[in-house]
């Protein structure tokens, strides 16, 4: 379990802040609803997910969640009338239940499973998205289950109330940017405190030493989103500057960087990385004022 828990938090703080990992939504709809491509299917919709009939229902097909080989079922279920909260149950392939109560009416369920503290069992991870939103993973709704005993239990993480209703905690992070231009990340719940210094990354990965740099801003939101080659997802948070003072010679860092050029702003390439289309126009509308 320590394992798990110390696994926990450092994914924690570097996921919610620098590159928040989002996980590609299992989504399930309302069996009456027409529409597969609706955003909001799966509310009011009582039953099995593998049965419903939007498309985001095969993502809860032929699972196996604890890993003995048998099928596991995901149903949903919530009162008449009750738009704030619903329930979620697993139903093992070996007739055990995984009962989830007071999850989030609107969120978009996603059930993970794995290994990750090597004891032979699987932990299960229940999280919430909400596609439509700027911050799909922002409201921080999240269990971990741990299998104790043939049973899966409830780990209990280090998070805070956020005040709105008790399943959706989260972790209070706190950042502080030197006169040296180290960023410092804090997660108070955990003790967690990380530097990184723009200015060693600077000539690390380009060669070059800057002298003066300028906080040009910070940039997040769905136009950050990006998928890596190897199907890695995530939301980035860039703190962008800028550097005009600066000494030295291009120079890429070895098995990170491929190739370094400067760009004239009216002739800038067209495959340039979707995650930094956002900052760099807001910087040519700049420079034009």
């Amino acid at each position: 379990m320590k394992k798990i828990f110390k696994k926990f938090c450092c994914l924690c703080a570097a996921a919610l802040l620098f590159n928040a990992n989002t996980q590609i939504p299992a989504q399930a709809a309302d069996k009456s609803s027409t529409n597969p491509s609706s955003a909001f299917g799966y509310m009011d919709y009582n039953g099995y997910l593998d049965e419903c009939s939007w498309s985001g229902s095969k993502a809860f097909k032929n699972c196996d969640y604890d890993g003995d080989g048998r099928t596991d079922r995901v149903f949903r279920k919530e009162k008449a009338g009750n738009t704030t909260t619903c329930t979620y149950r697993i139903e093992f392939g070996n007739g055990k239940r995984l009962l989830m109560k007071n999850a989030d009416w609107t969120g978009t369920p996603v059930i993970q499973a794995g290994d990750t503290d090597n004891d032979g069992e699987n932990e299960i991870l229940f999280t919430q998205t909400y596609p439509m939103s700027t911050d799909p993973q922002g409201s921080g709704n999240m269990r971990l289950y741990d299998k104790k005993g043939g049973t899966y239990k409830l780990v209990k993480l280090p998070l805070s109330d956020s005040g709105s209703h008790s399943d959706q905690p989260g972790l209070t992070l706190t950042y502080q940017i030197d006169q040296d231009h180290t960023y410092w990340l804090t997660v108070a719940e955990t003790g967690y405190k990380s530097p990184f210094s723009f200015t060693r990354a600077y000539l690390e990965e380009t060669g070059l030493t800057a002298r003066r740099l300028e906080l040009f801003g910070v940039f997040s939101g769905k136009d950050m989103h990006y998928i890596y080659p190897n199907g890695d997802e995530v939301y980035n948070i860039d703190v962008i500057y800028t550097c005009r003072d600066y000494a030295g010679e291009l120079t890429p860092q070895r098995g990170e960087v491929d190739e370094l050029r400067f760009f004239d702003a009216d002739s800038l390439p067209e495959n340039i990385s979707p995650s930094s289309r956002k900052p760099l126009a807001h910087w040519l509308a700049a420079e034009k004022r």
